[in-house]
């Protein structure tokens, strides 16, 4: 995934942790800006929920299992699939929110 982004995503702005254990996986939540949820799920995963407990702006697939949840512009950004492949672009489209989500958390 990181090739087909060329360069157009700020590595020092993306940390890849791997396996946490659930109380630092909670605290990174915490500290977090976005969390990034897209996938096609089958059933609503955990760490969506969590993510927005945690006050994360979460930009999530639009699909129906992540709509019972979210509200595009209430509580989240849902996007389609389309999108995935400029999702840059689209956290970019978004980065209004994402900022005012940033100032909100660490005020």
């Amino acid at each position: 995934m990181l090739d087909e982004l060329n360069g157009r995503l700020d590595l020092k702005r993306v940390h890849f942790l791997g396996h946490l254990p659930y109380q630092q996986y909670l605290t990174v939540l915490q500290i977090s800006t976005v969390h990034v949820y897209l996938t096609y799920p089958f059933v609503l995963s955990w760490s969506l929920l969590e993510a927005m407990s945690a006050g994360c702006l979460v930009v999530g697939s639009r699909t129906p299992p992540v709509e019972e949840v979210m509200r595009d512009g209430e509580n989240g950004r849902l996007s389609t699939s389309s999108m995935w492949k400029r999702w840059p672009t689209g956290l970019r489209l978004h980065s209004r929110q994402i900022a005012t989500a940033a100032a909100t958390k660490f005020a």
